[in-house]
């Protein structure tokens, strides 16, 4: 394989980079497994198998990213740019990760730090003959590159800070983000001095990357899911069922009951929601299906009406699925995943919880369940449940509808006794993060001593990545998998370096990696195929209008679609049938003319609309995306000239009728009139408010369709004239070359002009997204 220059510059950089590659820690020795594999489970007749742990890496718990602020907690969710991970000559992997930190350094209470992605150089230099009497040193070797920030739609920062207690939150309903869970926080946000004010909060947990390379987050506050384009602007929030909304006192409570540090006061009251997901135990887990048309989330566990907070009653945790491929995305089914217990059969057994999940197939999910107090820097030293496990939804009822979704429903009691109509998703135990005879073959360890070696508490992300990138056939994957450290360092900074802190437990949390090598059921759908990528995107290019809704989901309405989409074109059709009959039944000289009533401008225009309209039709009857295309690029020439003829029609008539018709014509009966002069660009208008995505038409070029059509029409009724004699328009026998000239070009200016305020009109209506040039870099991610 071709290795480029600037993978080599990144393999010398991470090779050369000794601030965040660190020596192995000491570990107790074990006695290595003889087995093929460490592990092998089938699920509903998909075999998985744990064949050994291929990887161990960390990034020091004083690392710091370019903001200032400590890098930490990055194992709260992870995803790959996936055209970025490379196989080189000597064995090596290499790849670009993104790593989604949650809501800061949060030990002694919240503060208001911004929410944002990391993203990071993964360098793996494999060591199959790593065994416990001859342990690989760390293996996995982690690059800190930069940093993108979130901030709400209008730009403001996000906030790690605890949600208000009570409302009013923070609206957008442009982008769906109705009551978005918010916080208000006085000077800094920090304890320091400030102007105060109000952001969006979110714990953010699960992360994954659609086709165009924009960040999907899901949050535990809300729990809401946000999505982020890569220069990290909100452009699209789910809101959830009302059953996963928290409720205190019979009113929406979005506060996790963790104050911010500068006024612990702030908690609510009662500190526990009787309804809606748990403190801190939000949509936890994340995954997207390859093709990015299906969004999942999980709940980390039940919400409190279906058995919480008690852990062991808190097994019924719930699982949403979305339509992506309609904006906003389309809640599509809701099923019911029953999470392992940590002594199983037994019911006093406290819940692994999950913190994580990653799509194999349309049906199956693998889920990092965990148990919790656990691991370095906690009180017990070994963790007696550390899971990767999958479920199977063939099975599982679809419980989305007015009996599960509404604020108070339950789909369990509150002792936590799933309904007996309800069959959860088949569970099935697989890959076990704590057999010390892998562990040690890395220097690490469960249990023991309380050292850099022992593994963190809280792991919660999951990758895969194929072992051989260049065989579409393979089944052998790397499963990757982080720690949230939960930003625990001695040498800790927070708001851009301006607060300095060393968490009270003492401890410095490395942020640990480790990678395990999988084999995956065959045929299953985890990935894009590597060695097909290009195919992928050719398909993904046929599916245009998807894209384009993906690519700009600030369109209010959906479209295409046999609804109101399919009632505004049909409309619209019928009222330009009527205009085209009133020609035909009410003839007069120019029906008898060269060029017909294809000399009024007025015509041309509604002919394309009436193409525009039609074209608009077919997509919504047939749900096609290169219709729907088609009819958003005819919408860039016909909505801004029906705007110019309504002006111009208007206006002249205003300041004399005979400048726009001429004495031999019969009077224009009114309805016709409005038909003719007012309809299309109300439609048209209408059409692209609510059903379009937004215009990205630059200037020059708007200008430059725009002068072609103008002077494209003076061209034609001067040649039509050469046949008829007559003008179509007085106005234009009253004007000499000069003042035509004039008057096209003016003509021009104002239908560019109309495209631009076309444009700013959609940008009021929906909100406003960046318009961004695709260069070097682009994440194209899951």
């Amino acid at each position: 394989m071709h290795v480029h220059s600037r993978q080599l510059a990144a393999l010398c950089g991470a090779l050369l980079t000794p601030s965040l590659v660190a020596a192995a820690p000491s570990s107790p020795s074990s006695t290595a497994s003889s087995s093929p594999a460490v592990s092998t489970t089938t699920c509903n007749g998909q075999t998985y198998v744990y064949e050994q742990l291929a990887g161990y890496g960390y990034l020091p718990s004083n690392a710091r990213d370019n903001r200032g602020d400590t890098l930490g907690g990055i194992g709260s969710s992870i995803a790959f740019d996936k055209d970025s991970w490379k196989k080189l000559k000597n064995g090596s992997y290499t790849g670009t990760m993104w790593a989604l930190p949650d809501r800061g350094w949060n030990t002694e209470g919240t503060l208001n730090y911004q929410n944002r992605v990391q993203k990071i150089k993964v360098l793996l230099n494999p060591n199959e003959g790593a065994t416990v009497a001859n342990p690989s040193a760390p293996n996995l070797i982690l690059t800190y590159l930069d940093t993108v920030v979130f901030t709400d739609p209008k730009g403001v920062p996000t906030s790690g800070l605890d949600a208000n207690v009570r409302g009013p939150y923070l609206s957008f309903p442009g982008i769906g983000a109705v009551d978005a869970p918010s916080a208000n926080y006085t000077g800094d946000g920090f304890g320091g001095n400030g102007t105060g004010g109000t952001r969006v909060s979110f714990d953010s947990e699960g992360l994954v990357i659609d086709d165009d390379g924009n960040f999907w987050v899901s949050d535990e506050y809300g729990p809401y899911i946000y999505q982020f384009n890569k220069k990290g602007k909100m452009i699209q929030a789910i809101r959830p069922p009302d059953a996963f909304i928290p409720l205190r006192n019979g009113s929406e409570s979005f506060s996790a009951n963790s104050p911010p540090r500068y006024d612990p006061s702030l908690a609510p009251i009662p500190g526990d929601n009787p309804t809606g997901r748990d403190n801190n135990q939000g949509l936890e887990g994340l995954t997207i299906d390859p093709k990015g048309k299906k969004l999942y989330a999980l709940l980390q566990s039940s919400t409190n009406q279906d058995g919480g907070p008690t852990n062991r009653r808190t097994r019924n945790s719930r699982f949403l699925v979305y339509d992506l491929k309609h904006t906003p995305a389309r809640y599509e089914a809701e099923y019911v995943v029953q999470l392992a217990q940590i002594q199983p059969n037994n019911t006093q057994s406290k819940i692994a919880r999950q913190s994580e999940i990653h799509y194999i197939s349309d049906t199956q999910f693998l889920v990092l369940a965990r148990d919790s107090g656990a691991g370095r820097g906690q009180s017990d030293t070994t963790s007696l449940y550390r899971h990767v496990d999958v479920f199977d939804i063939s099975n599982a009822t679809n419980v989305k509808g007015p009996l599960a979704d509404c604020y108070t429903c339950r789909i369990a009691s509150a002792a936590g006794v799933l309904n007996s109509t309800i069959t959860p998703a088949t569970y099935c135990s697989w890959l076990d993060f704590n057999v010390n005879s892998q562990l040690n073959r890395f220097g690490v360890h469960n249990g023991g001593a309380q050292d850099d070696g022992l593994l963190n508490e809280k792991w919660e992300s999951l990758a895969l990545l194929p072992v051989d990138p260049d065989d579409s056939k393979s089944e052998e994957y790397f499963l990757f998998s982080l720690s949230d450290n939960d930003f625990v360092t001695q040498d800790g900074y927070m708001n851009g370096g301006k607060l300095k802190y060393a968490d009270e437990s003492g401890f410095n949390l490395l942020n640990q990696a480790l990678v395990f090598k999988v084999q995956l059921p065959k045929k299953s759908k985890a990935l894009p195929t590597f060695h097909e990528l290009p195919d992928a995107y050719m398909f993904m290019a046929t599916t245009m209008a998807d894209r384009l809704i993906r690519r700009h989901p600030l369109q209010r309405l959906e479209s295409p679609s046999r609804g109101a989409s399919a009632l505004l074109h049909a409309c619209g059709l019928a009222s330009f049938a009527y205009s085209f009959a009133y020609l035909v039944y009410n003839p007069n000289q120019i029906n008898d003319s060269y060029g017909w009533h294809m000399q009024y401008l007025t015509i041309i225009g509604l002919s394309l609309s009436t193409a525009t309209f039609a074209v608009g039709l077919l997509a919504d009857l047939t749900t096609s995306p290169r219709l729907f295309a088609l009819k958003n690029a005819l919408s860039v020439a016909s909505a801004p000239m029906e705007c110019l003829i309504t002006a111009l029609y208007w206006s002249l008539r205003a300041i004399d009728p005979s400048l726009v018709f001429p004495d031999w014509a019969p009077p224009l009966d009114p309805i016709a009139d409005f038909t003719f002069h007012a309809v299309p660009s109300i439609a048209l208008v209408t059409d692209l408010l609510f059903f379009s995505p937004p215009y990205t038409i630059a200037f020059l070029p708007s200008l430059i369709l725009s002068l072609v059509i103008a002077f494209g029409y003076w061209i034609w009724i001067e040649d039509c004239y050469r046949w008829n004699k007559f003008y179509p328009y007085p106005l234009f026998e009253k004007l000499d070359t000069t003042q035509r000239i004039g008057l096209f070009v003016g003509s021009a200016v104002t239908m560019t002009v109309a495209t631009g305020v076309l444009g700013w009109m959609h940008g009021v209506v929906n909100g406003r997204k960046e318009v961004e040039k695709a260069k070097s870099g682009d994440v194209k991610g899951e």
